[in-house]
C-alpha cells in the first residue's frame, strides 16, 4: 500500500510540474506558422510530456492508507479515516451531525 501511495505523490507532482510545459507545447502545436519539421519536433517534445505528467494517472485515494474506495476527493482521505480524524478534532471546521 505504500508504495501506492508513493507513485501516487509523484504522479500528483509530475501533472503539476509539466502542466505549464504542456499548455505552451499547446499552444505552439495550434499556430499557424510552423513548419513541418517545427511541428513533428513539438510533437515529439508533447508526446514525451503527455506520458509523464497528465492527470489520469492520478488515482484517487487516501493519502494516509492508501485506500481507494470510500475515498473523499476534498480532504484526499477515506472516510474511515476521516471519521476518525474529524472525532479526535484534528480536521478544523467539521462538526458532528447527530440526529
Amino acid at each position: 500500500m505504500k508504495i501506492n501511495i508513493y507513485k501516487n505523490k509523484i504522479r500528483r507532482y509530475n501533472t503539476v510540474k509539466f502542466e505549464i510545459k504542456r499548455r505552451i507545447l499547446l499552444f505552439l502545436l495550434r499556430s499557424q506558422n510552423l513548419t513541418n519539421k517545427e511541428r513533428l519536433y513539438i510533437l515529439k517534445k508533447f508526446s514525451k510530456i503527455l506520458k509523464k505528467g497528465t492527470s489520469i494517472n492520478i488515482i484517487k485515494c487516501c493519502s494516509i492508507s492508501g485506500r481507494s474506495r470510500g475515498s473523499l476527493s476534498l480532504y484526499n482521505l477515506s472516510r474511515i479515516i476521516f471519521k476518525e480524524l474529524s472525532s479526535n478534532g484534528k480536521i478544523i471546521g467539521v462538526v458532528r451531525h447527530n440526529y
